[in-house]
């Protein structure tokens, strides 16, 4: 390739040199076109929380009470129940399973933080605390 270019005269080479130019720079319109075009294509597709049906509320916003099963309170998935005076739960220590019995291992948001729980762990819910199932539904029983 090089002993094409020492071949070439100076108008030959000034030929190739803007070819190579207008190449470049048709190139760099496509690449920036295409940029464009695939952040407009993915503008307001971001998928969210609310886009996968997982939308995360208070208790107060769920219009349901707390269902009891046998000795077990059933907290509904994707529902934040509070302890305390002001909550839905009394503080103390409780026992947490899944709704789900084939399921041994269950996640639970425990003060905003999703933690990984198995079949009879124990939880201390004081003053403030919030809880509520990210897998699915979950029981607490008060020990």
């Amino acid at each position: 390739m090089s002993m094409l270019f020492l071949a070439l005269d100076e108008s030959g080479l000034e030929t190739y040199v803007t070819i190579l130019a207008v190449v470049c720079a048709i190139a760099l319109i496509v690449a920036i076109a295409l940029a464009v075009y695939i952040i407009r294509g993915n503008k307001g597709k971001l998928k969210t929380k609310e886009d996968k049906g997982e939308k995360v509320q208070t208790a107060s916003e769920y219009l349901e009470e707390m269902e009891m099963r046998g000795e077990f309170y059933v907290l509904a998935r994707n529902v934040i129940y509070s302890a305390g005076a002001q909550g839905q739960i009394s503080t103390g220590k409780y026992i947490v399973e899944s709704s789900i019995e084939s399921e041994e291992k269950f996640n639970v948001r425990f003060n905003g933080l999703v933690r990984e729980f198995s079949k009879d762990d124990s939880i201390y819910l004081a003053e403030g605390d919030t809880i509520s199932g990210v897998s699915n539904s979950i029981l607490i029983k008060k020990v």
